[in-house]
C-alpha cells in the first residue's frame, strides 16, 4: 500500500510566475523511511504544506493511505512534522513543551504531566524536564521535538532538513519509536539520507527512485548533488 500519492500535483504561489511543484507524480511506501533528494529551493516545505492542508494544489490531486486528502482535516492526518527551524514554544520549560499536544486536546493538567514525564524518562530525558528550551542546546531541542511526539498518534513523519540539524539523539528516538511509521526525509544533501530508499527529484519530476548507488548512476546534470554523491559513495 502507497501511504502518499501525489498524482499530477501543480502548485504555484500567487506571487510568483511559475510553478515550484509541476505535474509532480510519486508515490511513498506505507510504513517505510523513504529520502526525497530534491534542490535547495525547488518545493521541500513546500510539499510538506500540501502534505499538512495548510495550502492546496491548483491541479491533480494527492492521495493519503488511499483518500484524497483534501477530505481530511489536519487532526485526521495525524503529521507530525520536523523542521530545520525550532517549534518548541520559548519562554516554557521542556515539560510544558511534552505535555502541550495533551493540553490542546483538553486533557487534565495531572494527567497530561503523568503523559509526559513519563514520555521524558521513556525517552531519557528527564533532567530536563525543568529548563527552559532557549537553554537547550539544538540537538537536545531535536529530541525533545521527537519526545513530544510520543504523546499522540502518529501515522506519518514528515522531515523538512531536519536531519541537517545533526542530532544523534533525535535520529535514535525515532529509530527505537517509530520505524515502522511512514517517514519521508526531504532534503537537498545526500549525508542526510536516513531511508530504506531514495527518490530523486529534478525540475518538478522523479527522475530516480531506488538505493544511493542507482541514484549515484543517474546524476547527469544533475549537479548540485553529484559532488555530495560521490564523496559520500
Amino acid at each position: 500500500m502507497q501511504a502518499i500519492i501525489f498524482d499530477k500535483t501543480v502548485f504555484r504561489y500567487p506571487y510568483t510566475d511559475y510553478d515550484v511543484i509541476e505535474g509532480l507524480e510519486m508515490s511513498v511506501p506505507c510504513g517505510k523511511w523513504t529520502d526525497v533528494l530534491i534542490d535547495e529551493q525547488s518545493g521541500k516545505t513546500t510539499l510538506c504544506k500540501l502534505l499538512m492542508g495548510l495550502i492546496k494544489p491548483n491541479k491533480g490531486n494527492i492521495f493519503y493511505y488511499g483518500q484524497d486528502i483534501s477530505q481530511l482535516s489536519l487532526q485526521q492526518r495525524n503529521i507530525l512534522y520536523l523542521g530545520r527551524q525550532d517549534m518548541l514554544i520559548g519562554g516554557r520549560n521542556v515539560l510544558y513543551n511534552v505535555a502541550y499536544p495533551l493540553k490542546v486536546r483538553k486533557v487534565r493538567r495531572r494527567q497530561r504531566i503523568e503523559i509526559a514525564t513519563e514520555c521524558l524518562n521513556k525517552c531519557g530525558l528527564e533532567q530536563y524536564a525543568c529548563m527552559r528550551t532557549q537553554d537547550l542546546d539544538d540537538s537536545v531541542k531535536c529530541a525533545v521535538a521527537v519526545c513530544r511526539a510520543l504523546t499522540r498518534r502518529v501515522d506519518t513523519v514528515l522531515c523538512d532538513d531536519f536531519f541537517d540539524r545533526k542530532s544523534d539523539k533525535a535520529l535514535q528516538l525515532l529509530k527505537d519509536n517509530f520505524f515502522n511509521t511512514t517517514l519521508v526525509n526531504f532534503t537537498s544533501r545526500i549525508d542526510c539520507c536516513v531511508g530504506q530508499q531514495t527518490i530523486l527529484i529534478k525540475d518538478g519530476k522523479v527522475v530516480a527512485n531506488g538505493d544511493r548507488q542507482e541514484i549515484a548512476r543517474k546524476l547527469d546534470g544533475i549537479l548540485w548533488l553529484a559532488k555530495e554523491v560521490k564523496n559520500e559513495l
